[in-house]
């Protein structure tokens, strides 16, 4: 009977072994479990988290595809501003010098204005006197001088004789 006894003793002590071992690994699986359905999430998780990236990597060729068409349509305003900043440029300088050539003719106008036509043809007038007057004195002074030339040549023409 003892021998049973001893027996029944190490079939029970096996038994709780086993039923230890049977609830750590229970456990432990139930560990697993848990830890392949969070994997499982996780896993879950990580693809729709690659599937934003992927739509916001889209997004963003979208957003640079926008902004090389919007630079590339800058660039050639630019260019097409430039140019014609240079035509209004040169265009600049001519009016300018139009303006110049403008302002000169008022300077002109205004400095003829000043001139009376009335004070010109009396002036003129005047002139036309004066020189009518110097014309005069100078032919007198002229039969003057020729009367003296005679009166000289009279005069050594008488003393010589």
């Amino acid at each position: 009977m003892n021998y049973l006894l001893e027996k029944y003793k190490d079939e029970e002590a096996k038994a709780k072994d086993f039923l230890e071992d049977k609830n750590t690994l229970q456990g432990r699986i139930l560990a697993l479990v848990e830890d392949i359905a969070n994997q499982e999430e996780k896993i879950k998780d990580l693809r729709i988290h690659k599937v934003e990236v992927k739509n916001q990597i889209n997004e963003f060729e979208i957003l640079l595809d926008d902004s090389k068409v919007v630079d590339e349509n800058l660039l050639n305003e630019n260019a097409r501003m430039k140019a014609q900043n240079t035509k209004l440029e040169e265009d600049t300088k001519v009016l300018l010098n139009n303006i110049e050539e403008i302002n000169q003719k008022i300077e002109l106008n205004a400095i003829l204005n000043d001139i009376d036509i009335n004070e010109l043809k009396l002036l003129t007038q005047n002139n036309a006197v004066v020189q009518n007057s110097i014309n005069t004195l100078m032919s007198k002074w002229d039969k003057v001088n020729s009367k003296l030339a005679e009166m000289e040549v009279k005069s050594k023409n008488k003393e010589e004789i």
